[in-house]
């Protein structure tokens, strides 16, 4: 089974590391996942802080849309 994850996030630099840990050390045996972020265009470090210490997620830039 493939599950993807897409979270979406503006100016959370704090909260992604907490969701992105919880997400990641809950793999389980069997299941496949990708992890997706979709960024409003913070202004904090959130961008770098995913780039920096998750390489296996996928980040994504949405200039200033809007909640999804």
């Amino acid at each position: 089974m493939i599950l993807s994850v897409i979270i979406p996030t503006y100016n959370r630099r704090n909260l992604i590391k907490y969701t992105l840990d919880g997400l990641l050390h809950a793999r389980q045996e069997g299941v496949d996942f990708e992890v997706l972020v979709i960024d409003d265009h913070s202004t904090d470090d959130t961008a770098i802080v995913i780039k920096e210490n998750y390489p296996s997620v996928k980040f994504f830039n949405n200039i200033g849309k809007g909640a999804p």
